[in-house]
Order: C-alpha cells, then structure tokens, then sequence
C-alpha cells in the first residue's frame, strides 16, 4: 500500500508564536509557493524521513506531503529480496505517480505538483519526469541519484 503524509497549510495567525518567530515579513518576501509538494524518500527510507522538513515548511504556509513507496515505511509488501531482485524503477516510479494524481485530485492541481527527491527517490522523480509518466511543476534533486544505473 501507498502512504501519504500530509501537513495542511495553516494561515499565518493560525501558528503558535515560537513558528512565527522565523517567519520572513511577507512584504519583504515573495509569495509563498502555493502548489503542492510531494517529497520522496530514497532506498531505506520512508515519508516519516521528512518530518522535520515537512513541519518547517507547513509551518510557512507551503502545501508539502511525503510519500513511502512500496515496500517501505509502513508498506511490507513486497518483502525485502522481492523489492531490491524483482522490482523495477519504473515500476517504484509509478508509485510516485500515484501520489501525484492523489495530489492533483485534492488540490485541482493538475500539471502543478512540485516533486523533491532524495537519494535514490531522486533517481525515481528523474524517471517520471524523463518517461512522462506524470506532469509536474518543477522538480527537486536532494541528493539525487541519476535515474540510470543506480
């Protein structure tokens, strides 16, 4: 099965005071990115690797979601010798996918989906981008590793 972790967008007067203390003087700043971002996590890892940068950035008002890929997180299926012997990058990268049209159904956010990955996830998002597996906004490389040979 496929998670999703969600931190919805809260309003400026909504957080407590030691979250606003960091928060840039919006007449000062550039808007705040209001497209949904989906981060992936790399081999080994799980969308709770996310947290603390998914609680800063919910914290400035951005839309930011992570997710585990199969066989990660909560996800047991397929087992570990399945998963690293017998499934494809391609295959991993349409779990991403997934996560993407969930994204896009609850925010009417088609085509604007933000994708950051990480490690070997930032090979996955090269793959939906290079494949045209889904329509993002932009993409994010944390680490990333290229999307052949890894």
């Amino acid at each position: 099965t496929l998670s999703i972790h969600s931190f919805p967008t809260r309003r400026s007067s909504d957080l407590p005071l030691e979250l606003l203390s960091g928060t840039p003087n919006p007449a000062r700043s550039p808007t705040v990115l209001q497209s949904p971002i989906l981060f992936c996590h790399g081999g080994f890892g799980c969308a709770e690797f996310f947290l603390p940068w998914l609680t800063l950035l919910a914290a400035h008002g951005y839309n930011v979601h992570a997710l585990s890929i199969r066989g990660h997180g909560h996800s047991w299926a397929p087992g570990f010798f399945r998963m690293t012997l017998l499934t494809t990058s391609y295959a991993l990268a349409t779990d991403i996918c997934a996560g993407i049209t969930h994204l896009e159904t609850l925010f009417a956010a088609r085509g604007e989906v933000v994708l950051a990955g990480h490690s070997a996830g930032g090979g996955l998002v090269q793959i939906v981008c290079d494949q045209e597996l889904a329509r993002v906004q932009a993409l994010a490389l944390l680490a990333g590793t290229p999307s052949f040979g890894a």
